[in-house]
């Protein structure tokens, strides 16, 4: 909850000085689209990865390392580090640069939610004045949910602070076989190790990497307990953008409103972890 409370607050102080908008790969991580991982110097607010919302957040104040890999590193394993989290990543995807060993890198405790920082297709991006290069959401996404056309990924375009998750626990990639793996692209189109789709999508256990799996409804599947759940009960935390934490189950956290910007629509039930939502059900 401590770490949680210390990312939201990095995520406002950041809004602050920033006309209201959060970190993200379609504001402070929009130019490393397609840059290869490098372990350069940078200034420690400097994005590791386009999804990477922890250095602009809080690069200064947690005072992270100056190399971009030492950086990732001192998150995963020190200053980002949940202790109910004791696993380390199973493989490294290919093409990422030098990288230690996949066992020795710590499994990232925490994520944002995808939905507040990605367009939803290129209509959304026009209505926002970025036409080409943005980052856009993907067909898992799009079975679920439209993005207002005026979501500019400001804190006042969210909706109510108070119902929006900043960051909570579990980070993608968990493939079929369970195995957890590594990815720092420059510009990943998934979320990379910052970022994932939530508790609200893709529920059952398809190949799609996201910890938040049912195995058969209600009950979770082991991966999601071990990496997401990992709290008492089979609960995780979450921090909302007014800075309160909370802990929820499994069927608490699924809650649509908690997940995408409000105005968004449900277009689809397939997939959906939360039950009391409607087919074309505008989200509060």
């Amino acid at each position: 909850m401590s770490i949680l409370h210390q990312a939201c607050s990095g995520f406002r102080s950041y809004a602050t000085e920033t006309r209201g908008y959060i970190p993200g790969p379609n504001t402070s991580g929009y130019k490393l689209r397609g840059v290869t991982p490098s372990n350069t110097e940078s200034d420690r607010t400097e994005p590791i990865t386009d999804d990477d919302w922890m250095s602009p957040a809080l690069g200064r104040a947690m005072t992270l390392p100056a190399k971009k890999l030492d950086r990732l590193l001192d998150i995963f394993a020190n200053k980002f580090r949940c202790p109910s989290n004791p696993h380390f990543y199973d493989y490294i995807y290919p093409n990422q640069g030098t990288l230690p060993a996949a066992s020795t890198i710590p499994y990232s405790s925490y994520s944002a939610p995808f939905a507040m920082h990605y367009y939803w297709d290129y209509t959304h991006a026009n209505s926002n004045g970025q036409p080409n290069g943005a980052r856009f959401g993907n067909s898992y996404d799009m079975l679920v949910d439209i993005r207002p056309a005026n979501h500019k990924f400001k804190t006042v375009t969210l909706g109510s602070q108070s119902m929006k998750v900043a960051a909570t626990e579990g980070s993608r990639y968990i493939d079929s076989n369970g195995r957890i793996s590594f990815n720092r692209d420059g510009g990943s189109a998934y979320g990379g190790n910052f970022m994932n789709r939530s508790p609200l999508l893709n529920v059952e256990y398809p190949n799609n990497g996201n910890p938040y799996k049912f195995s058969t409804y209600p009950n979770l599947h082991s991966d999601s307990a071990r990496y997401a759940y990992r709290h008492l009960n089979e609960s995780m935390n979450m921090v909302f953008f007014d800075g309160h934490a909370e802990n929820k189950t499994s069927l608490d956290s699924r809650r649509a409103a908690y997940w995408v910007p409000s105005g968004s629509k449900v277009v689809s039930l397939n997939g959906i972890g939360d039950k009391s939502v409607k087919l074309n059900q505008i989200v509060e």
